[in-house]
């Protein structure tokens, strides 16, 4: 017979769920209860934990790829891209300070690449004497380290 407390924790899980709490709470011998409260703040706490570029907050690196190429599709190409995470993020390349210190500027360029017929658009540092450099700032993104 379902208690009140049960009947409240079914009501706001999918039916899938509550089984699987229900299982998991018998194999470790505690109450439904408990173990909602156990998983809600392992939740939390794997929540807490996240990525932050530019002073923003990114929950996954994916949600950063997510971002960086919005940006990246709604840039015209050869204008300055002045995002503070795709900044951050290029901060971490070992030579940004070398790269960056002679004008150079983060932009967009569209590019054919092999045998693609389409052209693409992608990050580049543009530089007014050197010309355009691509970035590659997807081997960046292992750099990245989660904080509490």
């Amino acid at each position: 017979m379902p208690t009140k407390k049960r009947a409240r924790i079914q009501a706001y899980l999918e039916p899938e769920l509550a089984e699987i709490i229900r299982r998991r709470a018998e194999e470790e011998d505690r109450p439904e209860s408990r173990e909602v409260t156990r998983l809600v703040q392992l939740g939390l706490a794997a929540d807490a934990q996240c990525y932050v570029l530019g002073g923003r907050s990114f929950r996954t690196k994916a949600d950063i790829q997510t971002h960086i190429r919005q940006v990246r599709q709604t840039t015209p190409p050869g204008t300055p891209i002045s995002d503070e995470v795709v900044l951050g993020l290029l901060s971490l390349h070992p030579d940004w300070e070398d790269l960056t210190s002679t004008g150079a500027f983060v932009t967009t360029a569209i590019r054919h690449r092999g045998t693609q017929q389409t052209p693409v658009s992608e990050l580049v540092l543009a530089h007014p004497e050197h010309g355009v450099r691509d970035l590659n700032w997807g081997k960046l993104l292992p750099l990245l380290s989660r904080t509490a």
